[in-house]
């Protein structure tokens, strides 16, 4: 996992410090080349991505994204409200989603409840999904996933740092 998220973050940083949000971070966005040819890892679809300087792309009241990976303040659907932490969150529920086997919360149900979870509920543990994770990785869930962008990783890179040193094995194992 850490291979193929690392190149992901270093991708997603360099947007951000340009002033770009990719607003639709999803598995299905991420291309695994063939190691003979190559390799690395890829971020695809940058088609929903937003200039921070320059105008909504969305409506107020349009919701542009992949609902499993949409963050909270995305479902309001007030796009000037918006900024890179909607990357971060996305990110985050693709990690979850990495580690544990399936998003943090359930696709399936009907698209209000999932909202009602995104935007209110109490963030999933993934020590329940994985127990031979360290219990620290809730916390990790709680910030990387919080509802209030303020209270999310103020950026992809911290957020992979912080998770780096919670769940890496270490060197030789």
């Amino acid at each position: 996992m850490f291979e193929l998220i690392g190149p992901i973050v270093d991708t997603l940083e360099q947007a951000h410090d340009k002033g770009i949000i990719h607003r639709d971070l999803k598995p299905q966005n991420v291309f695994v080349l063939d190691s003979f040819a190559r390799g690395g890892v890829r971020l695809l679809d940058f088609g929903l991505a937003k200039v921070m300087k320059a105008d909504p792309l969305t409506q107020e009241g349009m919701i542009a994204g992949s609902p499993s990976y949409i963050a909270p303040e995305v479902w309001r659907a007030r796009p000037q409200d918006i900024d890179h932490r909607i990357d971060v969150y996305s990110l985050g529920a693709m990690i979850f989603r990495i580690l544990a086997g399936r998003p943090p919360f359930d696709p399936k149900q009907s698209i209000d409840r999932l909202l009602l979870q995104v935007t209110r509920g109490d963030r999933p543990s993934l020590h329940s999904a994985r127990p031979d994770l360290p219990g620290a990785i809730d916390t990790w869930v709680q910030k990387a996933l919080a509802i209030q962008p303020d209270d999310r990783f103020k950026s992809v890179r911290t957020m992979w740092t912080v998770l780096q040193s919670i769940a890496q094995p270490p060197p030789g194992t």
